[in-house]
């Protein structure tokens, strides 16, 4: 709030000199007073949509991750990174996440991760999967290593409330993200809803 008042300020000032160097012959003046008043609408610029939109092609977003039903994925989304180290987030899945694994399958969903853009080679996830126990989530390693997958469970965690996972893994120098997703190649049978505050 103080910096975007300093920006407005700083535009406000600027054009207030260049009416003043309408009546002040002096070329310095009549320069500054156009810097001035340009940096301010540089800085509003950078500031407001420059930075936002680098961050929303770079880096993961915090907030409420939809799958509806019929989907795997919940949005379409493309972001790709330039090093990437360790998996830092806080999870709370809601109660729309929970089915019967002997009904719909067995097979493991995915939260989120990173790795190189070929995923089944080299990439680092945390995987999900209701377990047998209505309202619990369970939390697993899911990770491939020149091509060979590794999952392993690490934690069984109740639905409606956070959990806070950190996860060290290698780091990648380039390559993408992946975001909450149903399968495996099955569609998902109904709405899925998770939060995810990234730390």
């Amino acid at each position: 709030m103080k910096a975007t008042t300093a920006i407005f300020g700083t535009i406000g000032l600027g054009f207030i000199l260049i009416i003043l160097s309408y009546f002040i012959d002096n070329d310095r003046f009549y320069y500054f007073s156009i810097g001035l008043f340009t940096s301010g609408f540089i800085a509003i610029l950078i500031g407001k949509l420059i930075l936002p939109l680098f961050y929303w092609l770079f880096f993961p977003v915090s907030g409420t991750y939809k799958i509806k039903k019929g989907n795997n994925y919940s949005g379409y989304r493309f972001k790709f990174f330039f090093k990437q180290k360790d998996i830092n987030l806080k999870v709370k899945f809601y109660d729309s996440c929970w089915y019967d694994i002997h009904h719909w399958g067995n097979h493991i969903n995915k939260l989120y991760g990173f790795g190189y853009f070929n995923i089944h080679k080299n990439s680092d996830r945390i995987g999900w999967r209701p377990n047998e126990k209505v309202g619990y989530i369970d939390l697993f390693y899911y990770y491939y290593r020149d091509k060979k997958r590794i999952i392993e469970k690490f934690k069984t965690i109740k639905t409606l409330r956070y959990f806070e996972v950190d996860v060290k893994t290698p780091e990648y120098k380039l390559g993408r993200h992946s975001f909450f997703y149903y399968g495996g190649k099955p569609l998902a049978h109904q709405d899925m809803v998770c939060d995810i505050v990234f730390l």
